[in-house]
């Protein structure tokens, strides 16, 4: 027996009997086809491409999320945040120091970095400075140290180092240049902050230079220390007593070392003994650089954005609770120049041009100023945009047709038990379109007898049902 072939089969279609049925049907489905294409523009039109924000709360706004407001992204879904780990350089916002992460106290991204996801740097604050200065080459070194405590998300400590003195070989980077911006202004704040800065190491430099040459040579010609200092960021509050009062400096280490090689040294943790423990910042060296750490103090603080009002180059008002204006008279410091502080003196009564631009203003907390790649969307191409749409609105209205004839033809056969029945076979054979036999076939489940003849005339509905045997 010859094996058949496969074939193919198509299904007879009906007319629906509804009135303006077709017609509702075709124009709704015209509404539905342009509402589709409308809703698959955002849908499948765009693509997702990587760009570069400096915010982490960059957000994502296109013309249809007016209709579809619930796409709109949430601030921060978008970027990655950035990762730092130990040695890691990076800038605040305000760029007047370069900082390094010295320390990831707690570790939140893998076991030994941390992310950063663009939180204001309000939980951070100066807890030490070192200062190293030599006469010889009136240059003093400084290394700061920034901590910051925030639990899971930035608990890390910084440190920035800079160099105030005469030398040329010697490369201070960032503090005292003018940032210009595209709009033709520029910020001369860090300008402002270098020569705060180097009045106080004036003053420094001059008292240790006298003491140097009139002693004949016989004091200290390099000063060393380590100071700290409460730490008091902006989160506690502007209102809490260590935002408010004068900053404590508490020199925690301090050496000494003489032009015969001899050094003294001092530790806090102990004691002063004239023997032992001597306290080697005498009365030449004392006030000047205690303004001097003051100074750095408040232009770190700047960096970090914390308006506290203690810090003198904010509020100049505060000055005179802060910055010794006189220094004491001793055996090499004692004209004029010398017992005067030039920190105090240049602040106090600024030059016209410098007045120019002060007060030294804050536009909020300092954020550390990083690249963040983010997801956003961008439409496609034009030729890729008309294909995706038409492919997308295509194969979706074609099912969503296909579900509403599928309901349609089943709700019409329940409503209309001539439903099922084909007018052109119905004519063909001379059958009525009325309730006939087939009917009763399809109701009572009953099996028609053979009809011997043709039909005469019109048609009737003579049959005879036989019960079907089992």
């Amino acid at each position: 027996m010859a094996a058949r072939l496969p074939t193919l089969e198509y299904r007879i279609t009906r007319t629906f009997k509804w009135p303006w049925f077709g017609t509702i049907s075709l124009l709704g489905a015209t509404v539905v086809l342009f509402l589709l294409a409308f809703i698959n523009i955002p849908l499948t039109g765009y693509e997702t491409v990587v760009t570069f924000q400096n915010d982490f709360n960059a957000t994502d706004l296109h013309w249809f999320h007016r209709f579809m407001p619930f796409r709109i992204p949430k601030p921060g879904s978008l970027c990655d945040p950035h990762i730092f780990k130990v040695g890691d350089a990076f800038t605040t916002n305000y760029t007047f120091y370069e900082w390094s992460i010295d320390s990831v106290v707690k570790p939140n991204a893998g076991d030994s970095a941390i992310s950063y996801k663009g939180i204001p740097l309000t939980f951070c604050d100066v807890t030490s400075i070192y200062a190293d200065g030599d006469i010889r080459s009136w240059n003093i070194d400084f290394t700061v140290i920034v901590t910051c405590k925030k639990e899971d998300m930035f608990n890390v400590t910084a440190r920035t180092s800079f160099s105030m003195g005469l030398l040329p070989g010697r490369y201070s980077p960032l503090l005292g240049t003018v940032r210009f911006f595209n709009d033709g202004t520029n910020d001369i704040r860090g300008e402002i902050l270098d020569g705060i800065i180097r009045a106080a190491a004036t003053d420094v430099g001059t008292r240790a230079y006298n003491a140097f040459v009139l002693s004949n040579f016989t004091t200290a010609t390099i000063i060393s220390l380590r100071s700290d200092f409460a730490f008091c960021p902006m989160s506690i509050g502007l209102a809490a007593l260590c935002s408010i009062s004068r900053p404590e400096v508490v020199m925690t280490y301090v050496s000494a070392v003489y032009n015969n090689a001899t050094i003294r040294l001092f530790d806090n943790s102990y004691p002063i003994d004239p023997v032992d423990n001597p306290y080697v910042l005498d009365a030449d060296l004392e006030r000047p650089f205690y303004n001097l750490l003051q100074a750095v103090y408040a232009a770190i603080r700047v960096d970090l954005g914390n308006p506290s009002l203690n810090n003198f180059i904010l509020n100049p008002s505060a000055l005179k609770g802060i910055i010794y204006e006189n220094f004491p008279a001793t055996t090499y410091n004692q004209n004029s120049v010398s017992t005067s502080s030039t920190l105090y003196s240049r602040w106090n009564n600024p030059t016209p041009e410098l007045q120019k631009y002060l007060p030294v203003t804050l536009s909020g907390p300092a954020q550390v100023q990083v690249v963040y790649p983010c997801r956003f969307q961008q439409h496609k191409p034009i030729g890729s945009l008309i294909v995706s749409v038409l492919v997308a609105t295509l194969s979706m209205f074609s099912s969503a047709w296909a579900v509403f004839i599928l309901v349609a033809t089943a709700f019409a056969k329940r409503t209309d038990p001539t439903a099922n029945r084909c007018d052109g076979h119905c004519s063909r054979h001379r059958m009525t379109v009325e309730p006939s036999w087939f009917d009763s076939y399809n109701a009572y489940g009953l099996q028609p007898t053979e009809y011997s003849g043709h039909f005469q005339g019109p048609p009737t509905k003579d049959y005879v049902y036989a019960p079907l045997t089992t």
